[in-house]
């Protein structure tokens, strides 16, 4: 089951939100939660529940044992956890290393059939490992109660591209929280709005760059339109997902740490490395990242920590190099241009934020070498050609969403819009605003509906 599903949209969300207002106590809508997440997780895998079962308390006994004041136990369980953690994002989230021919091909037994993969398996183990890791730093109380910590890793509010949620964030709303019409209605709105997103938008850009970026006849056209087309489709599909889970998250009284945050080109590198899917890369840098005074090991613990930001999207040397690159300017950034940034400027320090930002993103479209070199070469002429009529015809029939994706993807014509709705606000148009997202949450649904209905995807 998908947020996008129709089943999931019109059946399980409203179903569980309604079930969970039956009683105010949060035990009963932790329970509610519990057993909706685990229809969720499981949906078409039900083999794979007693699994996650097991690793949730291993993880609350390794956590009473990272709580230990004997600092060698916490150490253990710590290592514990990661070995655990780290052996099942392998073994289920990678699980294609294992087939014939692959990375680990020589433990094929491993293989295991696409519908015993749970979804979101990457989010889960991430959540077991930093649990644990906050209970050791001290970062968090840890959890006496198994049933909170049941809940929090069990929940699918953020199964498919995050947020990657803190224990210590939502600690006191799984004891006390509160859902009312307020809450319901920014969630739904939220919800809705990521639905377009992921559904309406996304979509038109996967197609683009499906057309355009075709290796075995790339033209300069289908370069240029097929790579904007990879940065759109996955930069809403992000943004999509994010805010169904945030909106999710809202109908059932949490509320959740932004993950997509807007651009500003105009603070360097650093501050845009966290602005996708940001929660994510805070996640790894605290786990691997050096915070003491010598620089030697910051830098060789910043790269390795790239490294794992680049096999968690994906075993492939595009990730791997993509976060690489973006990683080392993140690194110089920290140690020695930082500081400088103000006497530069701010035009100059957004084209080079930009020009970096895009290049290590385009890294990641590329799951071979050739593929890269061959795009660099189309860019500069030396193509199959200049025009592709398959890039011509997803641009002609589907311009209007394609210019949508495109102006509102940037920062410049996000923020405008947000300072009008802002300004609108003050001026006592909140009312007119509600009937504007209710005009809006409308259309999307009309839009998603005849979508679905006709297998778009």
């Amino acid at each position: 089951m998908l947020y996008t599903d129709l089943l999931f949209v019109f059946v399980f969300m409203p179903l569980t939100v309604i079930v969970s207002l039956f009683d105010r106590s949060a035990e009963y809508k932790n329970l509610i939660l519990v057993i909706s997440s685990v229809i969720f997780f499981t949906w078409g895998r039900p083999a794979i529940i007693l699994l996650l079962f097991v690793t949730v308390i291993a993880d609350y006994l390794l956590g009473l044992g990272a709580d230990c004041k004997k600092r060698p136990v916490g150490v253990i369980c710590l290592i514990a956890s990661i070995i655990m953690n780290g052996g099942f994002f392998v073994v289920f989230a990678r699980n294609f290393l294992f087939d014939k021919g692959g990375l680990l091909g020589r433990f094929s037994q491993l293989s295991f059939a696409e519908k015993l993969i749970p979804l979101g398996i990457a989010y889960y183990t991430l959540r077991g490992v930093g649990y644990v890791f906050d209970v050791f730093r001290k970062n968090t109380e840890v959890e006496k109660n198994p049933f909170c910590l049941l809940t929090y890793m069990l929940s699918y509010h953020f199964m498919f591209v995050g947020p990657v949620v803190r224990y210590n964030d939502i600690r006191k709303e799984l004891r006390e929280r509160k859902v009312g019409f307020s809450e319901i209605n920014d969630g739904l709105t939220r919800f809705v709005y990521g639905l377009g997103k992921a559904v309406v938008v996304a979509p038109v850009f996967k197609k683009l760059m499906e057309a355009g970026l075709v290796f075995e006849n790339l033209t300069t056209a289908g370069a240029v339109f097929g790579m904007i087309g990879f940065l759109g489709y996955y930069f809403w599909s992000f943004w999509g997902y994010t805010d169904m889970a945030l909106g999710l998250g809202l109908m059932n009284g949490f509320h959740y740490t932004e993950n997509m945050l807007p651009f500003n080109f105009t603070k360097g590198l650093s501050d845009t490395a966290y602005a996708f899917n940001g929660t994510v890369t805070k996640r790894f840098c605290d786990l691997l990242v050096y915070r003491g005074e010598k620089k030697i090991l910051y830098v060789i613990t910043g790269i390795i920590s790239a490294l794992f930001v680049g096999l968690w999207y994906g075993f492939y040397k595009g990730a791997v190099a993509g976060a690489l690159f973006i990683g080392i300017f993140v690194i110089s950034e920290k140690l020695f241009l930082k500081d400088r940034f103000d006497k530069i400027p701010k035009a100059v320090v957004g084209l080079y934020t930009a020009v970096i930002t895009l290049g290590g993103a385009c890294m990641f479209c590329f799951d071979a070498f050739w593929k890269g070199r061959k795009w660099l070469f189309a860019l500069i002429g030396k193509a199959d050609g200049i025009r592709s009529a398959a890039v011509t015809e997803i641009i002609t029939s589907n311009w209007l969403l394609i210019a949508f994706g495109i102006v509102f993807a940037l920062p410049i014509v996000r923020e405008f819009f947000k300072s009008i709705g802002e300004e609108v606000s003050k001026k006592g148009g909140y009312a007119a605003i509600r009937i504007l997202q209710t005009v809006f949450v409308a259309v999307v649904f009309a839009m998603y509906t005849v979508l679905s209905y006709h297998g778009v995807k």
